[in-house]
């Protein structure tokens, strides 16, 4: 948007024509309200609470419209217009404010003559290209003043200022030429019949021709300005008046409280850096900015390579236990390394990594996180190697081995016609041998049942009958071990021997 003739805290109308959003090779003609325009104030980088255009807007013609934005709305350095009124394409317009010509100092054109006269008079040449004073001796400036209108750099940045809004008024002047969009804007719907260019200047090319003379008659008034007095530079109070000339002054090494002259706008404001802020850009110097050998900021990009840890922020949509990042490493570089935040509610708490994708940085622990973290916490990977969980399963007894001993188990146990283990018929009678040949004395001191195989024995070879009473023994022969209740018959042949 151009901003001739748009001058601080005065009201300001202009032109301007928009795009139909259902057809964009037509322009938009339905209504556009003041409600429908958001305005937005800025100065000195800090944008004032939006609030909607105060004046209306008059029905347009053949699809153009003007607007008045107040002098109240005009209080700032930059004003921009954000308009989205229904059927048209939404747009921003910005109008950046100048002074008013009132406060604006010019140079009489009787005054000077040119570059000749500077220099005849004392003046040194300002080199744009440079940024430098050039004189024609070393450093001296003895003898040297300012004359004339423009004494001081805000002043002939004021006369700037001017000559650019009278150029910009001059270039929207030319047949509804609008700078901003560098488009000519007609009263028809793109309809140049009957349009011609009169004047001087009849084509673009003409007109750059122009401005680039008027550009360098303003590069000659810059280099014709005079110089800073070394004096006035070194004093120990502010600097108030500039006299003289002097040429390559190290600001920052004179002794004076303005050693930083340049404002968050890049005016000279007079207000210094603080030594939190230089500390500020030492500390936010880039590692690859650090090539001098010795020097402590490579020794910290040293240690920085020795540690070989790698740092980022967690981006996306995160859970507990996988979430984007901003890392651009090749697939896998992290797998099987440690996770450790360090910013977040999870500061401290750290993780496996079970993979890592390029795709979005994608991380993937082995374990979730007590909690899930969030977009733009801070962590480090640090490059330890850890076993991950399959890799210490496999040397454990897994669940499917665990089942498969259990099968087997159970088809040892298993029962075809009895409880118990089924073994061979070898085995059967390996065990019936061990059986026969082991001595009864191995169990009598236990409580034996009277019908044991080891009580039979017992009776058959250590017992005595007396009377109706068999006392069945223990192989010491005197312990009884069983004792049975006999029902006699004098009749029967009793035993007599048992050898």
């Amino acid at each position: 948007m151009a901003t001739s003739g748009a001058y601080y805290n005065t009201a300001f109308s202009f032109n301007y024509s928009f795009v139909d959003s259902a057809d964009p090779t037509l322009l938009f003609t339905g209504t556009l309200n003041n409600t429908d325009i958001t305005v937005y104030k800025r100065t000195g980088g800090t944008t004032v609470s939006p609030g909607t255009l105060t004046t209306s807007v008059p029905a347009g013609s053949g699809g153009v419209y003007t607007i008045t934005v107040t002098a109240g709305e005009m209080q700032c350095d930059e004003v921009v217009l954000v308009c989205a009124a229904s059927g048209m394409v939404k747009e921003s317009i910005a109008i950046t404010t100048e002074p008013t010509p009132a406060d604006v100092l010019e140079v009489q054109k009787t005054a000077v003559s040119g570059i000749a006269d500077f220099r005849a008079t004392g003046f040194s040449t300002f080199d744009h290209t440079t940024n430098q004073v050039i004189v024609a001796t070393n450093n001296d400036k003895t003898g040297y003043t300012i004359n004339g209108t423009l004494q001081t750099l805000d002043a002939l940045d004021t006369q700037q200022d001017l000559q650019h809004s009278t150029t910009q008024s001059a270039i929207s002047a030319l047949n509804n030429f609008n700078p901003a969009s560098d488009q000519v804007i007609v009263a028809t719907n793109n309809d140049k019949t009957g349009y011609s260019i009169t004047g001087t200047l009849t084509t673009l090319d003409a007109l750059d021709t122009a401005q680039d003379i008027q550009h360098a008659t303003t590069q000659s008034a810059i280099s014709g300005l005079n110089d800073i007095a070394a004096t006035d530079i070194v004093s120990a109070g502010p600097i108030t008046t500039l006299s003289g000339a002097v040429v390559n002054v190290d600001l920052v090494d004179v002794t004076t409280t303005n050693t930083d002259m340049r404002g968050t706008d890049g005016a000279y404001t007079g207000t210094p850096a603080t030594a939190g802020q230089i500390a500020d850009a030492v500390w936010d110097e880039s590692y690859a900015a650090h090539s001098i050998a010795g020097s402590f900021g490579k020794l910290m990009d040293i240690i920085r390579k020795a540690n070989l840890s790698t740092e980022g922020t967690v981006a996306g949509t995160p859970t507990a236990s996988a979430f984007d990042t901003n890392l651009t490493q090749a697939n896998d570089t992290f797998n099987a390394q440690l996770i450790l935040f360090v910013s977040g509610s999870l500061t401290g708490v750290s993780a496996p990594i079970l993979d890592y994708a390029q795709t979005n940085g994608r991380i993937t622990l082995e374990e979730s996180l007590p909690a899930t973290p969030t977009a733009s916490d801070e962590f480090v990977i640090l490059p330890d190697h850890v076993h991950p969980i399959t890799e210490i399963q496999n040397g454990l007894a897994t669940s499917a081995a665990l089942a498969t001993v259990d099968a087997n188990v159970d088809s040892i146990l298993a029962d075809t016609s009895t409880d118990g283990v089924v073994i061979s018929t070898a085995q059967a009678q390996a065990i019936a041998d061990e059986v026969l040949k082991r001595s009864v004395g191995n169990v009598e001191g236990a409580s034996l049942s009277e019908h044991s195989l080891a009580t039979i024995v017992l009776a058959i070879l250590e017992s005595q009958r007396v009377g109706s009473t068999w006392s069945i023994y223990r192989t010491d022969g005197t312990t009884v071990q069983a004792s049975k209740t006999l029902t006699l018959d004098p009749s029967a042949e009793p035993v007599t021997r048992v050898q």
